[in-house]
């Protein structure tokens, strides 16, 4: 799993991890348990923050980045 902070012009504002989705549950969801499959999480929780594409822009960075 990693796990990380998440910053938002160096201040923090949330958490994000993601982690590799486990063969049972890829079987259980209907997906091929040999395809690579990631889960993850974010949270903005600075209320200041929410409603501002802030979370669009995080998980767009985290796939662009992989």
């Amino acid at each position: 799993m990693t796990r990380g902070i998440i910053e938002f012009e160096h201040v923090p504002i949330g958490y994000v991890q993601y982690y590799p989705v486990d063969c049972q549950s890829k079987i259980d969801y209907g997906d091929d348990a040999d395809e690579i499959i990631y889960g993850t999480d974010q949270f903005i929780g600075e209320i200041s923050y929410w409603n501002r594409g802030n979370g669009k822009l995080l998980v767009r960075s985290m796939v662009e980045s992989s």
